[in-house]
């Protein structure tokens, strides 16, 4: 289900079900799609962000995988560990499955988000993005 259109009533639901307070929402990779639809639309709608910060803390993202790992130096790392590593294509692929944008990577599937009191200010990775 990746169609707006298709997306639509259940972005409605969702947006209603944090007006009215809603707390939990139950969600298994045994009903299909659900869980990485149900974070999709609560990312767009920005939910987690705003129920964490109306109990005093400061949300980060979320943003994708790939990103916030570039922020921290990946691909620097993994240049510096190619030096001295056997077996440097390992690392290559390693990386390119942590941060690449293909089917089976997970760079854009999975998204980092962070939640600090107020006085801790912007975690690292999270620089240019807070929400």
């Amino acid at each position: 289900m990746s169609a707006p259109a298709e997306r639509a009533p259940l972005k409605t639901v969702l947006q209603r079900f944090v007006e009215l307070g809603g707390r939990v929402l139950d969600s298994s990779p045994m009903y299909g799609n659900a869980e990485s639809v149900a974070g999709d639309l609560a990312a767009e709608l920005e939910a987690l962000s705003r129920a964490v910060e109306s109990m005093g803390a400061k949300g980060f993202g979320p943003i994708e995988q790939s990103q916030f790992l570039r922020r921290l130096g990946i691909e620097q790392r993994a240049a510096s560990l190619k030096t001295k590593a056997a077996r440097a294509d390992d690392i290559d692929q390693a990386l390119a499955r942590l941060i690449g944008r293909e089917r089976t990577a997970m760079g854009e599937l999975f998204k980092v988000a962070a939640f600090v009191h107020p006085s801790i200010g912007t975690p690292p990775g999270f620089e240019a993005s807070k929400s």
